[in-house]
């Protein structure tokens, strides 16, 4: 990723306003990387700003050269470049905020609609002899031959089209906050589903699948209908294996059923099954190391397998740790000892250009005092974390340094939940309220937000169908 990242800023300067496609495409890494990888993205504003002046060339390139109304070349450059930039700015949180101030974004939803009515329209009524027409366009030429190798024009739109309104879904996932939104989500994906079905897609047609489910078991309103709507993954687990096929992209597309089945299982009180399951199928839930741990940790809490210990989540979740707290948290596991740790802060400099101020560093060292028991630097801690969310008081009063590091150092969701999942399976209630109620207070998205302040209330006891039922949906919105 990183080098990916650092090639993107060697080549944004060489690229020319006369060829829009090679913009396009480079607009489309910065996206993914936005998106996919924002914690190897060390200053987001420039990241942003070098997406966005790409952007500019294009836009710029399309006022002064396409034709009066109608379809062109340089008008479905355009939208193809719009859909990346937005799709980088609807996650929201600082990084796509500058995406959509620096890219001149206006309203999100509008400009989305506006992209989204351009590709079905292009999908649905595009004459051939037209699409063919535009294909003489030697700049659209090579843009379409970048995304089929059959230089076929009508399954690089769908292909697009598929992805973008995939990308909206997730969109509205993350702030659907009633069963109805919920509901429409659902129909969403499984829309998606069936156009990746009709390209042949078959690993995103199984997480565009996947997708529809969980949003209509994130819809249930108990235990029992939780459990009723989670049965359907074990449909979706044989549909995966019918293909599965020996390549990576699709072994880690078929993690997530596999992983969604058996902690249904579990949940449901099928805990036999599941560990034969586990056992035989581990291999394949290896292939994403983020939802194999996750989904160990889930089944442990749910009475089934080993779970994972704190220095496989430390590992696998590094990229999507705080920098400046990451070294406390590798003292807890026990592979830095104290200077080792405060050697680690002092190294945290100028980094590709982006300064590391001096509390930054201050601010690493004190979390090292944290997690060696300095009693001190834990108040002040406290003290750091009540001003932000002053509800936390109780729980910080019994807090020790270990969970005062491992609530703060996730700086995503999905490292948070895994953090909360390891406190519940050790028993921690106070932890896992505190994780809960720092990760409503930090996310983003609305949703997320509502589930993890769902943990805070309902996680008194950890074996209560309540508590079981938020943990359960805040793994289905994740994994």
């Amino acid at each position: 990723v990183q080098y990916i990242y650092d090639a993107l800023q060697q080549l944004k300067d060489r690229l020319e306003a006369e060829r829009l496609w090679p913009l396009v495409e480079t607009i489309r890494a910065y996206s993914n990387l936005t998106r996919r990888h924002p914690e190897h993205i060390k200053s987001g504003w420039r990241a942003a700003a070098n997406m966005c002046s790409l952007y500019d060339k294009i836009k710029e390139r399309d006022a002064a050269t396409a034709p009066e109304g109608g379809l062109s070349a340089q008008c479905l450059l355009n939208t193809i470049a719009k859909a990346y930039v937005l799709a980088a700015a609807l996650p929201g949180g600082n990084l796509a905020q500058h995406v959509q101030n620096l890219c001149g974004l206006d309203d999100l939803e509008e400009e989305t609609k506006a992209v989204k009515r351009m590709l079905d329209e292009v999908a649905a009524t595009a004459d051939p002899e037209k699409l063919r027409e535009i294909m003489k366009n030697e700049d659209f030429a090579e843009w379409v031959r970048t995304r089929s190798h059959t230089s076929d024009v009508g399954r690089a739109i769908e292909d697009l089209r598929a992805w973008f309104t995939y990308v909206l879904a997730r969109y509205k996932l993350n702030h659907a906050l009633d069963e109805k939104k919920l509901e429409e989500v659902t129909e969403e994906f499984e829309k998606v589903a069936k156009m990746r079905k009709r390209l042949k897609h078959w690993g995103d047609c199984l997480i565009a699948r996947s997708l529809a489910l969980r949003a209509c078991v994130l819809a249930a309103r108990s235990w029992k209908e939780l459990l009723e709507r989670a049965g359907s993954f074990r449909e979706l687990w044989e549909e995966a294996k019918k293909h599965l096929k020996p390549t990576a992209r699709y072994l880690a597309a078929a993690a997530l059923p596999l992983g969604e089945y058996l902690v249904y299982l579990a949940a449901s009180g099928n805990k036999e099954t599941a560990e034969e399951f586990l056992k035989k199928w581990q291999w394949l839930l290896a292939y994403d190391r983020e939802v194999s741990v996750v989904t160990r940790l889930m089944l442990k809490l749910l009475g089934v397998g080993e779970g994972a210990k704190l220095e496989e989540v430390v590992d696998v979740f590094k990229p999507r740790l705080s920098r400046k707290r990451r070294p406390a948290l590798l003292m807890l596991t026990g592979r830095l000892q104290r200077d080792e740790a405060l050697e680690k802060c002092a190294k945290l400099r100028e980094d590709e250009g982006v300064k590391v101020s001096s509390k930054v560093r201050k601010e690493c060292v004190d979390s090292v005092a944290v997690a060696a028991g300095d009693q001190k630097a834990v108040e002040r801690l406290k003290l750091e974390i009540e001003r932000e969310v002053p509800e936390a008081h109780p729980l910080l009063e019994v807090a020790d340094g270990k969970t005062l590091v491992e609530v703060l150092t996730p700086i995503l969701p999905a490292a948070q939940l895994a953090f909360t999942l390891l406190a519940a399976v050790e028993g921690r209630v106070d932890a896992v309220r505190l994780h809960g109620l720092w990760g409503s207070a930090r996310s983003k998205r609305p949703l997320a937000r509502r589930l993890f302040r769902a943990v805070y209330e309902n996680c008194d006891n950890l074996n209560s169908e309540g508590c079981k039922m938020d943990l359960l949906k805040l793994y289905y919105l994740h994994y």
